[in-house]
């Protein structure tokens, strides 16, 4: 019973702990986003820092991959032009800004496109 109890505890606080980190890892991703120039890590950059930072410093970006990543199942563009409010010309520049840095990705042509959030 005792090292069930430690285990247990052991596990609660790694639990926490990784809450913690992940909470910190978003607000920072957050505020890189809605900046006008991401975090630079401490290291100097390379071009594969370059391609994976955050690519884009727009509102209309950040709107709109927020929403993709709230529906994994996708979204048509004419949903996701209501979910997010913004009109279809400022999403569509929004949207081939995120799929040129592979933040979103799309299956299907023409009106049946649908838009996912990219993972990772």
């Amino acid at each position: 019973m005792q090292t069930t109890n430690t285990i247990r505890a052991a596990i609660t606080a790694f639990a926490e702990d990784l809450a913690v980190l992940i909470k910190q890892s978003v607000e920072q991703d957050v505020r890189a986003a809605l900046s006008a120039e991401p975090e630079r890590r401490s290291s100097a950059p390379t071009d594969a820092d370059e391609d994976s930072a955050w690519p884009i410093a727009g509102t209309n970006c950040f709107q709109a991959l927020a929403v993709l990543r709230a529906h994994p199942e996708g979204m048509l563009f004419g949903d996701l032009m209501a979910a997010v409010g913004i009109a279809r010309k400022p999403l569509g520049k929004a949207l081939d800004k995120l799929r040129a840095h592979q933040r979103v990705r799309t299956v299907g042509r023409r009106r049946g496109m649908r838009y996912f959030a990219s993972v990772g």
